[in-house]
């Protein structure tokens, strides 16, 4: 989530190695969590620094000699590898416009808080409705 989520691609680590058998272990993995990335999340936290809605993933083109011109279906293909964020928010419109057609979701339900109300006398009475 961190690595991908939030960008943070220098927390990226390899999930095996033919000549290292503890990579990719539980123990690595939580070595790694515990002692590098957590500590730089926390200090980003302090700052005032973390990142407020996740990053787009960038597809990253290897580096590989070309012979000749692209031409016009490798450019397209690289356009497509490659977005910004305001394509993907543009795209998550669209995708909830359509959730919302189709009755999976409704725009209220972003409105709502993240924990429920207690459950006491003062929902007696009270109507829900449920998609």
């Amino acid at each position: 989530m961190r690595v991908l989520g939030l960008g943070w691609t220098e927390f990226a680590t390899r999930w095996s190695s033919q000549g290292d058998s503890s990579v990719g272990t539980v123990a690595h993995l939580r070595d790694l969590l515990i002692n590098t990335i957590l500590p730089h999340e926390k200090n980003q936290e302090r700052a005032n620094q973390l990142p407020a809605e996740a990053q787009p993933p960038l597809s990253v083109p290897q580096s590989v000699k070309q012979l000749g011109t692209a031409d016009l279906d490798a450019v397209d293909i690289e356009k497509k590898s490659l977005f910004d964020k305001d394509e993907l928010e543009r795209k998550v419109d669209i995708a909830m416009e359509r959730r919302i057609r189709a009755g999976i979701a409704d725009d209220v339900e972003r409105m709502q808080p993240a924990t429920a109300p207690p459950f006491n006398q003062e929902l007696v009475g009270k109507r829900l409705e449920m998609a």
